[in-house]
């Protein structure tokens, strides 16, 4: 985050887009939890389509 030239070889990306700047601690600590989960992850990056990811999202933030 220090070096704009530096380049980030990210695998997932998530954009968090809320309604109430109030909500964005709490879903940073779900998202937390994903990131800490390697078989979640795994799954993140296996889906094929986006309604499976949409449902493999659910399940887990639900």
């Amino acid at each position: 985050m220090g070096n704009p030239e530096g380049i980030v070889n990210a695998e997932i990306v998530f954009l968090l887009a809320l309604n109430d700047p109030k909500e964005q601690v709490p879903w940073l600590k779900k998202m937390a939890s994903i990131f800490k989960n390697e078989d979640v992850l795994k799954s993140i990056k296996d889906a094929e389509t986006p309604e499976a990811l949409a449902a493999i999202l659910s399940s887990i933030l639900e």
